[in-house]
């Protein structure tokens, strides 16, 4: 009986973050999401903090937003666990998964 793998690919997550969210919330959001990578057998390549930066038009009545984005290989079957979970959290205003 033949295994079915899924391929691993690479993928960027960008997130605006509340800007009101303290160091040790932002640093809880970026483990939790490296933690259901490598928790679903992925590995994070790189994690960048842009900075808050105002946005175009207010998400949630919030005129800014705190940018970050981070890189990273797994499953494609895996991408919905971190997917629900960035849906579920509220200081998480917007994101976006891309495979690059």
């Amino acid at each position: 009986m033949d295994v079915i793998t899924e391929r691993i690919y690479d993928y960027e997550i960008g997130m605006i973050v509340t800007p009101d969210a303290t160091e040790e919330e932002l640093s809880s959001i970026i483990d939790k999401v490296n933690t259901l990578i490598t928790d679903s057998g992925g590995s994070v390549k790189e994690t960048d903090i842009r900075g808050v930066k105002r946005m175009l038009y207010p998400i949630k009545k919030f005129r800014e937003g705190l940018y970050v984005f981070q890189q990273f290989s797994v499953e494609s079957n895996k991408v919905s666990v971190i997917n629900n979970h960035l849906n579920i959290n509220q200081s998480v205003l917007r994101y976006l998964i891309t495979r690059l």
